[in-house]
């Protein structure tokens, strides 16, 4: 169950930014290429954190691309752990914490 708490929260914020910026056009398959989708949360051995991928589509190149990411299990200090012009995906986590 502690392990479904971020991953839930992962969710909400996702879908928050995007009902936040949502116009008042109907759903269509650009807005679905255009929402981020978070996949593959891995706990912290500690249990304070969640590494996960997340992917965004670049239109201009007309590919997704992946990066990792950490939150803590609170939902805050989100940042991004990887900027790699190609895809990082499957970040894992060390037995003594460390990424």
């Amino acid at each position: 169950m502690r392990a479904r708490v971020p991953v839930l929260l992962l969710f909400l914020l996702a879908l928050a930014s995007s009902v936040l910026a949502a116009d008042t056009h109907p759903f269509n398959v650009n807005d679905m290429w255009s929402m981020k989708r978070i996949s593959d949360p891995q706990v912290s051995p500690d249990g304070k954190w969640v590494l996960f991928t997340l992917r965004v589509t670049d239109f201009e190149a007309n590919k997704g691309r992946t990066d990792l990411w950490v939150i803590g299990a609170d939902g805050k200090n989100m940042r991004q752990l990887t900027m790699d012009p190609g895809s990082d995906t499957n970040g894992r986590w060390s037995p003594d914490g460390s990424i």
